[in-house]
């Protein structure tokens, strides 16, 4: 009886994160990626007629599309996180401490 491996797909190395996130540095890093850094200076959409949800795609979307419009040949991966308490953001935090 022969066994396969299953791998998961490859990912071109190395990959954009447009993002400043050190945690998701950290989690890549981690996880074996080869990335570069790259923090767009895009503004953050905050609108009360988005959902929590709604509104951090959107604001990851234009981190992405920033960074993708002018490295269009790249992988791009961008990511967004917002705190909310009972549905109300509150902001961002750096740390876990930020919470305490």
């Amino acid at each position: 009886m022969r066994h396969s491996v299953i791998r998961a797909p490859a990912v071109p190395s190395p990959f954009i994160l447009a993002s400043n996130s050190p945690r998701r540095r950290v989690l890549l890093a981690e996880a074996g990626y080869e990335f570069e850094v790259i923090a767009p200076a895009v503004s953050e959409v905050a609108s009360a007629n988005l959902s929590l949800r709604e509104l951090t795609i959107a604001n990851a979307t234009r981190k992405g599309l920033a960074v993708s419009q002018v490295h269009p040949h790249r992988i791009v991966l961008a990511a967004d996180t917002l705190v909310a308490l009972e549905g109300e953001v509150i902001g961002k935090t750096m740390s876990a401490r930020g919470f305490s």
